[in-house]
């Protein structure tokens, strides 16, 4: 769900943008962040133009989580429109 999500929102960003140098920001947060964040690089080139994207090695059931830091860690937080959390529930 997460990452046919994420492509959609990128394919559809990519035709709205003002300017290529407008990109959206997604803080990754999974026990395998750093895994499945090369994964998406290598396995959607097309849009590396169009997202930046951070992982953040966390689990879910943690204080570190629930405290929210990687948010204001990654700088985006301040300038961020939506927060959208997506769990295996989901």
């Amino acid at each position: 769900m997460g990452e046919s999500l994420l492509v959609e929102l990128a394919g559809r960003w990519r035709a709205v943008r003002r300017s290529d140098k407008d990109r959206f920001h997604i803080t990754m947060v999974d026990r395998q962040a750093l895994a499945k964040h090369r994964f998406l690089l290598s396995e959607y080139p097309q849009f590396a133009g169009v997202w930046c994207l951070k992982p953040a090695e966390l689990d879910v059931n943690t204080p570190q989580f629930q405290e929210g830091g990687f948010l204001t860690d990654a700088g985006w937080l301040g300038g961020s429109t939506s927060v959208w959390t997506m769990t295996r529930s989901d």
